[in-house]
């Protein structure tokens, strides 16, 4: 995704629109809002996404924890960046 007045998608701007878009949904409490940030974190490389991760398996919700489990599968890693 590529957000008015950056110049990519790693854009530093980006990644914290990012994660304040992704906390907003995590505080809503909503399972497939949370889905939506875990993605969203991981498509942005954002250095959070592991914190995010813990907390979804926390959640319990089986499609939350779900999602958590495929993208750890992935291999995703903050330093693949």
């Amino acid at each position: 995704v590529i957000y008015p007045g950056c110049s990519s998608s790693g854009d530093f701007f980006s990644i914290a629109l990012t994660e304040s878009f992704a906390e907003r949904a995590w505080q809503t409490g909503h399972e497939y809002q949370r889905i939506a940030a875990l993605w969203a974190l991981k498509d942005a490389a954002s250095s959070k996404l592991n914190d995010y991760l813990q907390r979804a398996e926390e959640d319990g919700r089986k499609y939350l924890v779900g999602n958590a489990m495929e993208i750890r599968a992935n291999g995703f890693s903050v330093n693949d960046r």
